[in-house]
């Protein structure tokens, strides 16, 4: 079968001017000084010797950290950008959703917005209007259709953008960091929505953070790092070695707290210190069936928007979501007025989860609909304990072979 995406040797540079601005080989900057006379430290490689081939109904996962050159490498198949050299071939049609919203006019009213960025997209008027009952259905936007879209909330905007998009007809579909727009009702429905265009036989890019979703939805995975392919193949073997190769923390041993790094936009919010407790012990290490505590000690400064909740998310190394310990869940208002310098505890009677090596995300979500998040990355050993209190110790196992302890009682009549 002919693949219906082959990259060979794809390279992107970037070169780093006076004001360390990046500039693209191919702009009218460059061309003021040589791009091959520019010194090695003044140039950045947001790709680096890409191969990859994508054949017709493949799913194809693309992850790395921030940086790793995940965007620039969808703008190069978008033919957004060129690449530096190398070659990349797209054997049919192909529709994109890099930024959302991306070609709106706050001007016009959602209905013209609809045919305008739909024809943005690709498609004709003929199409858009064949379509338009279920795009506007689907965005849930209906009473506000014939409202200028500058008195859209910004998530009312996005959803309305990602519903147009779906609905595109095209052999291969872009998507960059989509399934986390809007409310959680509408991520589902989003969801849903590409995987009805999964069982339609398309080809599908998809960049996304939420490993689960990657885990769920791709045929195969794409490990950038650092502008380079560290893994092209099998969609397990690749989340558990991007979740190895996540090195966010450092172990303060004067203060038992763990030194950690945004991954996100930190919207002036700031976690200063983590710590946690095992039977009220400072510790680097968690233990099966110990009363437990996590402190989170942090800054934010007077213009940060106020916070709608902070999550604790523990997560599997095959990149299953495990538990989630959710403010919104046990105190929906607790973190709405949180003053600019403070913490916060979170506490387990008995830590769930068997021995074992886990990942550890802190995610502080801002109070807007769109996707506005910071979020923290560490990892955690978990050591064995007798879960049960019934003075038996509950063993190592792999961590894939039910993690999860529940608290449970059983009784039987009719005992000998």
């Amino acid at each position: 079968m002919k693949p219906i995406i082959k990259a060979v040797n794809l390279s992107k540079a970037y070169r780093l001017d006076g004001q360390n601005k990046l500039s693209d080989k191919s702009s009218w900057l460059s061309k003021l000084k040589p791009f091959n006379k520019v010194k090695p430290e003044n140039i950045l490689w947001a790709l680096q010797d890409v191969n990859f081939e994508v054949f017709p109904g493949d799913i194809l996962g693309l992850i790395g950290p921030n940086g790793a050159g995940k965007t620039t490498l969808l703008k190069i198949l978008s033919r957004i950008t060129r690449p530096t050299s190398g070659y990349v071939d797209v054997n049919g049609k192909l529709g994109s959703l890099l930024e959302v919203g991306t070609g709106f006019h706050p001007y016009l009213t959602g209905r013209e917005n609809v045919y305008f960025y739909g024809m943005l997209l690709g498609m004709s008027r003929r199409e858009v209007t064949r379509h338009f009952d279920e795009i506007i259905a689907f965005s849930g936007t209906e009473r506000f259709i014939d409202v200028q879209l500058n008195r859209y909330s910004s998530g009312m905007q996005v959803r309305l953008a990602f519903s147009v998009a779906a609905h595109l007809r095209c052999d291969i579909l872009l998507l960059d960091e989509v399934l986390s727009i809007g409310d959680e009702e509408f991520q589902k429905r989003s969801f849903n929505k590409v995987n009805e265009l999964i069982k339609d036989g398309r080809t599908v890019i998809l960049v996304s953070h939420n490993l689960p979703t990657i885990q769920r939805l791709s045929s195969k995975v794409l490990l950038l790092r650092e502008g380079q392919v560290k893994i092209f193949g099998e969609v397990q073997v690749a989340i558990s070695a991007y979740l190895n190769t996540l090195d966010t923390v450092s172990r303060d041993e004067i203060n038992n707290s763990f030194s950690i790094q945004s991954t996100g936009n930190s919207q002036g919010f700031e976690i200063t210190a983590f710590y946690v407790f095992v039977n009220r012990q400072a510790v680097d290490h968690l233990v099966c069936g110990q009363e437990t505590e996590f402190k989170i000690e942090y800054k934010k400064s007077d213009h940060t928007e106020k916070i709608r909740n902070i999550r604790i998310r523990f997560w599997s190394h095959l990149g299953l979501l495990l538990t989630d310990l959710d403010t919104s869940y046990s105190d929906p208002l607790l973190t709405y007025h949180i003053s600019n310098e403070g913490w916060l505890k979170c506490q387990l009677e008995r830590f769930p989860l068997k021995a074992g090596r886990y990942s550890v995300e802190i995610v502080i979500n801002f109070d807007r609909e769109t996707d506005n998040q910071t979020s923290y990355m560490i990892e955690l050993d978990v050591k064995e304990g007798d879960f049960f209190q019934s003075g038996l110790v509950i063993p190592f196992q792999k961590e894939e072979s039910h993690p999860v302890l529940v608290p449970h009682k059983w009784t039987v009549k009719g005992l000998d």
